[in-house]
């Protein structure tokens, strides 16, 4: 009996002895994940920070552009900002209803994960001599989305897209499977293509009056920042 409750408690030290190993070498992997997604954190805090100055400093140079650009120049820009406004404000209402906002809310900006914005957006913008909102840092963000590890965009804040009805026409644009069946998709459609058209001749213009050279000569594609959701 005494032999036999020996041999238990010597298997039951060796189980002791493997699970002792087993969860030492677990607890170092976690360790180690841990370890990299905080340096994955410190280096997505980093790049965004890089783009939102960067952000910041195109806005406040375009506003320079317009403050200097002549005056007949300026009212032909200012008539078609004003009628994208308008066409903006459309497509706005297309997502205002309740369903949609209740889709967007549970979902908390799942297409937010990035920055995505242009020299467009940025024309658009200092022409509403719009100041940016600060941005959000990593744990805010991280509180409304917990699976944002890699990226985020700083614009997403626990009450939505701090930019509101101001966000990039990318994300203005935007529309996922979810939100389709709670909106009139085809009325968006619509919208749309008028906006867009729209937007054509705003790039047209800005390309005209030497917009896109002040700013260093790239395209209105060519500022890769902002998010994308109509979650408020």
């Amino acid at each position: 009996m005494v032999i036999r409750q020996k041999g238990i408690y010597i298997i039951f030290r060796k189980l002791d002895k493997l699970s002792d190993k087993l969860f030492i070498e677990e607890l170092k992997e976690f360790q180690d994940r841990l370890s990299i997604k905080i340096k994955n954190r410190e280096a997505v805090e980093r790049r965004n920070s890089e783009r939102y100055d960067c952000f910041k400093q195109g806005l406040e140079k375009a506003k320079e552009f317009f403050n200097s650009l002549e005056q007949s120049k300026l009212e032909e820009l200012k008539v078609l900002h004003s009628r994208l406004i308008a066409a903006r404000t459309e497509l706005i209402q297309v997502f205002s209803s309740k369903q949609a906002h209740q889709v967007c809310h549970q979902c908390k900006g799942r297409c937010c994960s990035s920055l995505i914005c242009n020299l467009e957006d940025v024309a658009y913008l200092a022409l509403l001599n719009f100041q940016l909102p600060e941005p959000q840092k990593y744990a805010s963000s991280f509180e409304v989305r917990p699976d944002y590890w890699e990226s985020y965009c700083p614009f997403l804040s626990k009450n939505g897209c701090s930019l509101k009805e101001n966000k990039s026409f990318i994300c203005l644009k935007f529309c996922c499977e979810k939100l389709t069946p709670v909106i009139d998709y085809e009325l968006l459609l619509k919208i749309r293509s008028a906006l867009e058209n729209l937007q054509n001749q705003f790039d047209k213009i800005l390309n005209r009056i030497g917009f896109l050279e002040f700013m260093g000569g790239l395209p209105s594609s060519g500022y890769p920042y902002y998010c994308h959701s109509h979650y408020y």
